[in-house]
C-alpha cells in the first residue's frame, strides 16, 4: 500500500532526472513513499529497470554509429561496487523466482572507483546476466570481477566473468 504519491510527476520532472517524458508516470509512482521496505525496494528495481530500458533504446539507436566505425566511449568515474550491488539487486528477484543462486563478487584488489563508459559496461553486464538467466534452469550464476594486471599506477585491466550452470553453447 502506498502512503502517498505526492505531486504527480510531469514530463519536466522526468527530463530533470535524465529520463524521457514517457517515463514520468513510472518515475512518479516509483519514487512515492511505500508503506513497507519490500515494496519500496521492488519499486526502485522497476525504476532502475525502466532507466536501463531507456538506455538500451538509445544504444540500439547508436548501432548505426558502430557500423560506421564512429562509436565513441563516454568515460566517466564510476563506483564499481555500487554498480555490482545494483546488478545483484536487479537480478535477485529473477534468481528467487527461478530458484537459482546469484553470486556477485569482486576480488579484494579490484578498485572501487574506475574510469569507464558506465552505460556500456552496465549494458554488457546486464546482457550477459540476462543470457545466463535465460539458459540456466538450476544451480548458480556468478558475476565475478578481478584485476588482471596493472598497466601503470593509475590504470589496470579488469576481467568480468559471468559463469553459470546452464546448458552452455554447443561444440559447433
Amino acid at each position: 500500500m502506498l502512503v502517498g504519491l505526492g505531486t504527480a510527476a510531469t514530463s519536466q520532472d522526468a527530463k530533470a532526472q535524465g529520463l524521457p517524458p514517457y517515463m514520468a508516470p513510472i518515475a512518479g509512482r516509483t519514487t512515492a513513499t511505500p508503506a513497507d521496505t519490500a515494496t519500496k525496494d521492488m519499486l526502485n528495481t522497476v525504476l532502475k529497470s525502466g532507466e536501463h530500458l531507456y538506455t538500451l533504446i538509445n544504444q540500439v539507436l547508436d548501432v548505426s554509429k558502430i557500423e560506421a566505425g564512429a562509436a565513441t566511449l563516454a568515460e566517466t568515474n564510476l563506483d564499481l561496487y555500487t554498480l555490482l550491488d545494483e546488478l545483484a539487486e536487479m537480478f535477485s528477484l529473477m534468481a528467487k523466482q527461478k530458484d537459482l543462486r546469484l553470486i556477485v563478487e569482486s576480488k579484494p584488489d579490484v578498485p572501487k572507483h574506475v574510469r569507464v563508459d558506465a552505460v556500456k559496461l552496465r549494458q554488457v553486464l546486464i546482457n550477459l546476466l540476462s543470457n545466463a538467466f535465460k539458459f540456466t534452469r538450476a544451480g548458480s550464476i556468478w558475476l565475478q570481477v578481478e584485476k588482471r594486471r596493472s598497466i601503470h599506477d593509475a590504470e589496470c585491466l579488469l576481467l568480468f566473468k559471468v559463469i553459470d550452470t546452464g546448458v552452455g553453447r554447443g561444440t559447433r
